[in-house]
């Protein structure tokens, strides 16, 4: 059974993967949120909240199909990681949103394969 300790370290190696790096992207994000969001959010909004990349992305499309929020194609890429690299997870809140996310693909996993075994 693997260590915590190698755990933290595939989800820290799974976040480094997912998070998009390009300095275009980076202040294209940042002016983004200054036209889109900041009609609804205060300037001060994001200052404490951290998510890795996914997490963002999750948020901002649960803004545009429940709130209304338009963005332009390429949009919400471009804002998910300007934040994830300007607003980063901590490693706590890493290891606990990675696991959230693979938790769900677990369990369908599992319950896949405890019906296609029954069927055998």
């Amino acid at each position: 059974m693997p260590s915590a300790g190698k755990i933290l370290i595939l989800f820290l190696s799974f976040e480094i993967l997912i998070v998009p790096v390009f300095a275009e992207t980076h202040a294209r994000g940042q002016e983004i949120i200054e036209l889109r969001c900041k009609k609804c959010h205060p300037a001060h909004y994001y200052e404490d909240k951290g998510h890795i990349w996914l997490v963002w992305e999750i948020v901002i499309m649960r803004m545009q199909f429940m709130h209304g929020a338009r963005l332009d194609e390429g949009e919400r890429n471009e804002i998910s990681s300007y934040l994830a690299n300007a607003r980063p997870a901590s490693t706590a809140q890493v290891a606990l949103e990675a696991s959230l996310l693979i938790l769900p693909i677990a369990v369908m996993s599992a319950l896949l394969w405890r019906h296609y075994r029954k069927r055998r």
